[in-house]
């Protein structure tokens, strides 16, 4: 079974520091942790206080139901590629995204259902697809926001990255 703790470094490869870009809608953020997010989680209220967060900080954020929910998924590498997703493109966002692969009800839910399709797939050929699904949701969003284009190589880039076996 999926683990967190087995999925962090992958993400924190792509997410592993500051970024307050004004064309970024996500805004402040430090290892991927919004100051949204850390206000409502922490109790972090400014930037500053955000570039500071601890480890600690960060596995009581991601180990949070609202962002690790993949202890069920059996193969470790799809796990942490649909958290990293998430993360990345929006929580939620990255379970509709899994499901239209799956060609299950696209319903942007993480249950028994979507959990089982899941593994049922090959792993060898689900990553990939996710990997595409991934990209063409970057390209649509790059399309729809202009002003985000300029991330749009980076994006790629990422999408296109499947995480070692663990």
């Amino acid at each position: 079974m999926a683990s967190l703790a087995a999925a962090m470094p992958f993400l924190l490869r792509d997410e592993g520091g500051w970024s307050d870009d004004p064309s970024d809608p996500g805004g402040a953020t430090m290892h991927g942790v919004t100051l949204r997010t850390a206000q409502q989680m922490l109790g972090i209220t400014s930037p500053e206080q955000l570039r500071a967060i601890t480890p600690e900080q960060l596995k009581q954020v991601y180990g949070s139901p609202e962002f690790w929910r993949y202890d069920g998924i059996q193969d470790q590498r799809v796990a942490t590629k649909v958290f990293d997703i998430g993360v990345d493109i929006g929580m939620g966002t990255e379970i509709r995204i899994l499901q239209k692969v799956l060609g299950v009800a696209e319903d942007g839910v993480w249950g028994p259902a979507t959990q089982a399709a899941t593994n049922a797939q090959d792993p060898n050929q689900l990553l990939p697809a996710l990997c595409e699904a991934a990209r063409e949701h970057y390209i649509a969003v790059a399309q729809a926001h202009p002003v985000e284009g300029k991330f749009l190589i980076g994006w790629e880039h990422r999408a296109e990255e499947i995480p070692d076996a663990a």
